[in-house]
This record gives C-alpha cells, structure tokens and sequence, in this order.
C-alpha cells in the first residue's frame, strides 16, 4: 500500500489497512452547495436542474464500475451540503475513464457548475 502522506496513522485507520490479497477499489466522494439565490424561482430553477444533473451522473455507465449512489441532502442536520454522488471503480484506470467522459464532463459544465457555489472531491482506496 502506497504511504500516506499524511503520515502512518492515516493508513492504521480501522478499514484503511491492506491486507495482501485483498481487492482494492478506488471509492470517489463528490458533495457539492447549490449556490445561494435570494429569488424563489432561481431557487427552484437551480434545484431542478440539479436533480437532471444527478439523474444524468446516475444514467452514466463505464467498465469497471462497482457500484454508483447520488442524492440530495435530507437536511437532518445543519450545515450540510446540497448533495453528494459516490461511485466505486475497480481501478484508478476505470475511475479515469469516467473522469475524463466527455458527457460526464458536460454535466459538470453544463450544470454543477452553473448551479453549485462549492464543490469538494475526495479519492480513496477501501477494501472491495
């Protein structure tokens, strides 16, 4: 397993230790904030049109995924985000792939972009 580089107890994490043989996936975490619009109509606008971004990201299918989830925020807490997609590849290979699909990033362009003022991603190994 490649080294942290923040340091060893990020790999001594319970779930984060490798065990020789053991299958890896790369899990890919996006949350993203709608932006702030002080009209109801953009409001609702920009929310609709995330749900179409979401259902988009959903509809996409490449080799190598393991398995894929997307959805709005229940708001059972404050501070939350807008939503948040996560998907499994069998490799960083397959999670490239889907990083670089030209629809994919038209989704980004077309829509998370135009509606999110905050987007966070992450990429991380867990045992598949």
């Amino acid at each position: 397993m490649k080294d942290s580089p923040y340091g060893d107890a990020c790999s001594r994490v319970p779930g984060g230790i490798h065990v020789a043989g053991e299958a890896l996936v790369i899990r890919n975490v996006v949350v993203g904030r709608l932006r702030l619009a002080e009209d109801p109509a953009q409001q609702a606008a920009d929310a609709a049109l995330l749900r179409e971004g979401l259902a988009g990201v959903a509809a996409l299918r490449f080799p190598g995924l393991v398995a894929m989830s997307v959805g709005l925020d229940l708001a059972l807490r404050d501070g939350g985000w807008s939503f948040a997609i996560t998907n499994d590849w069998q490799d960083a290979d397959a999670y490239r792939v889907y990083d670089a699909d030209e629809e994919h990033n038209r989704l980004r362009r077309e829509i998370f972009a135009k509606v999110c003022q905050d987007i966070a991603r992450v990429q991380f190994q867990v045992d598949g």
